[in-house]
């Protein structure tokens, strides 16, 4: 019954975001996974999709690697006014999460969309929150502008090596995975997914016409830099990007990201999505692009001592 809700909801909201959708949640989770739904009367306000995760012998619910975000959507009656709106919403997660209690898990957290901006049902049950950040150009129609808005030194970046490079959004699978490789050995790092959940992945969002498997590539044909970027509803999700630090003279990963925004701004974009991220490295990157930083809550929920011990320890 809940799956028939949310295939009902999904239908009904041609704009929920592609990770919502049922054919992503399909290839994320290998089919499986569940849904909460809440409805007031015959109306369906919101959905939480989640799969279950065995770690040892123990229940938890995760971010999935590759998604943007998750958590509760909801899609909220229109010109109701504040009072109502707060009211719905938190009635709304009050149900999502006094029914995650009910799951038996030991522990929970996930990356809520940043549509969420009221989390009190879910402080109200016992969760915590840590505020994370994401950057968006949330004004890409005007791509000059978008241009202006970039660090006075990588603009000249950008200018200096911009003949030595061209873009190109016809890589294959394995060619994008092969450099996401390259970036983690770098690191002394192994790719936290395979290439058959990034292959399984990438098929269905080649199948709907949403995946872009980017890159950059000198006059002899190397491939510099990638990124793997979702197209939906007007927005540009940037889900990773990758480089081959043989070629950092030519400043691949600044050319790319300015390729990719001039690209969704031709495929009609309006925001350009970074999905994240606050690592202090690749957040100072992003920053000065100049996009506009945007928050979203991380919540979580320690149910097990003993996990939780195990967690620390492993960090």
């Amino acid at each position: 019954m809940s799956k028939d809700a949310y295939h009902k909801f999904s239908t009904q909201n041609p704009n929920l975001p592609f990770y919502y959708q049922e054919w992503w949640l399909n290839a994320l989770y290998n089919n499986n996974w569940e849904c909460l739904i809440y409805q007031e009367g015959e109306e369906i306000i919101g959905i939480m999709p989640y799969s279950i995760k065995k770690i040892l012998c123990f229940k938890t619910i995760m971010p999935p690697l590759l998604s943007p975000y998750q958590g509760p959507y909801l899609s909220l009656p229109q010109n109701i006014g504040n009072s109502k709106t707060y009211s719905i919403e938190n009635k709304a997660l009050q149900y999502f999460s006094n029914e995650l209690n009910k799951l038996g898990l030991h522990f929970y957290t996930q990356k809520f969309n940043p549509q969420i901006k009221n989390w009190l049902g879910f402080l109200w049950n016992g969760f915590r929150s840590t505020t994370h950040y994401t950057y968006r150009f949330t004004n890409l129609e005007n791509i000059e502008e978008t241009f202006n808005q970039i660090d006075k030194e990588y603009r000249r970046k950008i200018r200096k090596t911009q003949d030595q490079v061209f873009f190109t959004d016809t890589l294959s699978t394995e060619e994008v995975y092969k450099i996401n490789i390259l970036t983690y050995q770098k690191q002394n790092k192994t790719s936290p997914f395979s290439f058959e959940y990034f292959s399984r992945l990438d098929q269905e969002a080649t199948k709907q016409g949403k995946a872009i498997k980017a890159g950059l590539k000198d006059k002899e044909g190397n491939i510099l830099a990638t990124n793997y970027l979702i197209i939906d509803n007007e927005v540009c999700y940037q889900l990773f990007s990758a480089s081959d630090t043989k070629y950092s003279q030519l400043n691949a990963p600044t050319l790319l990201l300015w390729h990719s925004l001039q690209y969704a701004n031709q495929k009609g974009c309006k925001i350009y999505d970074f999905t994240g991220s606050i690592m202090p490295q690749i957040e100072t990157f992003i920053r000065h692009f100049g996009a506009e930083q945007t928050p979203y809550f991380y919540i979580e929920k320690q149910y097990s001592k003993i996990y939780s011990l195990l967690r620390k320890l492993k960090r």
